[in-house]
């Protein structure tokens, strides 16, 4: 990414969570082609660190729920400890039972299932910016 496109993108980059190759580059393309930068991350761990060195950019995190490791609801929480403002969109292929939801202490902003439909990736991506 040049210095100039790194400038209109301030603010602008999605960071995307998930421990499938596979996942973060569709994901990636489909977010950049609606105009955003893209930051990936193979787990809680990185994405954690990629939200550290890069809080003044990133806007959104589209965090998988099911990874080996840190998984989504200890990735948001730790998130939340940096950056408390900064939607976090859950999301799993898996349906997410909204009554255990509300048992975590840190709410993502929104629940997406997978596998992402890029009319409401779009909206959503549009609701976030608003």
């Amino acid at each position: 990414m040049t210095l100039e496109m790194r400038k209109e993108t301030k603010g602008a980059t999605v960071l995307v969570v998930d421990d499938e190759p596979f996942i973060q580059d569709i994901v990636g393309m489909m977010v950049e082609s609606l105009g955003f930068a893209v930051l990936t991350a193979a787990g809680g761990d990185e994405a954690v660190q990629l939200v550290e060195k890069h809080r003044e950019e990133i806007f959104l995190v589209l965090c998988d729920l099911t990874m080996p490791g840190m998984d989504g609801w200890q990735t948001i929480s730790c998130i939340r400890a940096i950056a408390p403002e900064l939607p976090v969109v859950l999301t799993s292929g898996y349906a997410i039972d909204q009554k255990a939801c509300r048992e975590h202490a840190d709410q993502p902003w929104a629940i997406m299932n997978k596998p992402y439909i890029y009319d409401e990736l779009k909206i959503l991506l549009q609701q976030v910016r608003e």
